[in-house]
């Protein structure tokens, strides 16, 4: 997730209510559609990925305890980040907000409740006394998208933690500095989509791969760690739904045995997961197609996957 990107976003949401706000006014499944599942996909979480987000999230047992949040943000299984959306015309009050975040200090586990209306966004603490500890507005021009990192999905990826964005050095507002924001690399020539990278003789080696979701794998300086490196992404996110994984040649790209499509052993085998097999008998030039292969294979665009080069 890269910061202009999500800025991008932002600006484009922000149009989107300026010119189609009298359509998703009244209408909440519009305004997810159109404005916050954006923005939760810029932010890094894969909305289709039941493992990762489940929407109309069951809180409760029972017909009397019994609620549903709109979100509901996972790790292991368990709800770390709550998410109520409203439809545009619902202006989000402190009463409607406390009374919403209210609910679910009772009936979910989740450290954070967000509420948004797709304009608005606020961000509570629930172990916190149900503190406020955030909120954006798209359409405000002076809100800064960096304040939007609190839901970031890599604040969510490890062990449970307060995602703090601001700290206060105490010399003024002016000196006010950016802490525990998210460990992407900066933009920079030498960061650049796996789509426009086309090997040649000499150039740079590649240091590490960087995914849609954030998750980042170093590829040591090979070009030989490209094709696993991105074979074991697509496995741990459930890209890869049967095997033998083919390119449109129906080559095997990734198989439950080493084996060619002829039946034949792959000349070098590798198992980058268990009972995930790749051939890895290339030169730099075919990883690197590999790669962009197995994307294309599990319908991931690979200008969506960046490459970073020494």
């Amino acid at each position: 997730m890269w910061l202009d990107e999500l800025e991008q976003t932002v600006r484009t949401l922000a149009d989107r209510i300026k010119q189609h706000g009298h359509v998703l006014r009244g209408n909440e499944q519009a305004t997810r559609y159109a404005l916050i599942d954006p923005l939760l996909g810029s932010l890094g979480w894969n909305l289709a990925n039941p493992s990762e987000v489940v929407a109309e999230y069951r809180l409760g047992e029972g017909d009397e305890k019994e609620q549903r949040v709109d979100y509901a943000m996972l790790r292991n299984g368990v709800p770390h980040l709550l998410i109520e959306a409203k439809n545009l015309n619902v202006p989000l009050t402190r009463l409607n907000i406390q009374q919403q975040v209210g609910q679910y200090v009772l009936a979910a586990s989740a450290q954070h409740v967000a509420v948004t209306n797709g304009e608005q966004w606020n961000g509570y603490d629930l172990n916190a006394s149900q503190k406020h500890v955030f909120e954006f507005n798209v359409s405000d021009q002076n809100s800064s998208a960096l304040e939007l990192l609190w839901l970031w999905r890599g604040n969510f990826k490890g062990k449970p933690t307060q995602p703090r964005l601001r700290e206060r050095s105490g010399k003024g507002d002016d000196s006010e500095r950016i802490a525990a924001l998210p460990k992407t690399p900066k933009r920079a020539s030498s960061v650049v989509p796996l789509s426009d990278v086309d090997y040649t003789k000499g150039m740079n080696n590649p240091r590490r791969l960087i995914f849609p979701d954030g998750t980042t794998k170093n590829v040591t300086k090979s070009w030989a760690s490209v094709q696993p490196a991105t074979a074991e992404w697509l496995i741990d996110g459930n890209y890869v739904k049967s095997l033998p994984l083919c390119n449109r040649q129906g080559t095997h790209l990734i198989h439950k045995e080493p084996k060619k499509k002829n039946g034949k052993p792959f000349r070098q085998t590798r198992e980058v997961r268990k009972n995930h097999w790749i051939d890895m008998h290339f030169g730099p030039e075919n990883h690197l197609k590999k790669a962009k292969e197995l994307l294309e294979s599990c319908k991931v665009d690979s200008n969506t996957v960046h490459l970073e080069l020494s």
